[in-house]
């Protein structure tokens, strides 16, 4: 979510990091090179963002399945509880 409160939501696929670079070297090949810094600015920013939803989502699914593990267990040990 940026500063203006919104949310944008991006399919990550393998290459669109690959996909950024291109688009991102296409630009600068048609700029001044006053602009280079600035675009690959925004170049970074793209894909750290990238990279850090993937290492979200990542984290996020293992902490769902530990979750799910220790309900199991619980669960298990009321059964033989009872």
């Amino acid at each position: 979510m940026n500063f203006n409160g919104v949310q944008v939501n991006v399919t990550v696929t393998p290459s669109t990091a690959t996909r950024i670079n291109q688009f991102v070297d296409e630009i600068i090949a048609g700029m001044t090179l006053l602009l280079h810094t600035h675009v690959l600015g925004l170049k970074d920013t793209a894909l750290t963002a990238v990279a850090d939803r993937t290492v979200l989502q990542r984290t996020n699914q293992e902490l769902l399945d530990k979750q799910k593990q220790q309900r199991k267990k619980q669960s298990q040990k009321g059964v033989e509880n009872a």
